[in-house]
């Protein structure tokens, strides 16, 4: 089965974008298991009060809580970045990462991980 990361910039596609993450992502990857690093909760709360996108982000979380699991950061690697601990989790091919940030794609590229991200800005696909 595989494991699909949304990344934080991912999670504001549906309020710029109108498009449906949860459901156009099982159509790209059936049977998927999704996650979220809690850091992304931190990065959006930290972010809502400038970014409308931030907060129908939550509310998309809260609302879908029960298509994802979280993952609890590892406390002793002090990761800097959400990206960062992306990068450490997703190690192989059985991890996609939806995400748009560029510099992101192209470490994960380099270590054999998919990626799904925004096309045309009008649907996902994979990167």
């Amino acid at each position: 089965m595989k494991k699909v990361i949304i990344d934080t910039n991912f999670l504001l596609i549906p309020e710029k974008f109108h498009i449906d993450i949860f459901y156009e992502i099982s159509l790209l990857v059936p049977g998927c298991e999704f996650t979220v690093m809690d850091g992304t909760f931190r990065e959006l709360e930290g972010i809502k009060k400038d970014r409308n996108a931030a907060n129908i982000a939550l509310k998309i979380l809260e609302k879908f809580k029960d298509k994802y699991t979280v993952y609890e950061s590892n406390k002793d690697k002090n990761y800097r970045t959400v990206d960062e601990e992306i990068l450490d989790v997703a190690k192989d091919s059985s991890f996609i990462v939806c995400t748009d940030d560029k510099d992101l794609k192209r470490k994960l590229k380099e270590r054999d991980v998919g990626t799904i991200t925004l096309k045309h800005k009008s649907r996902i696909d994979f990167g």
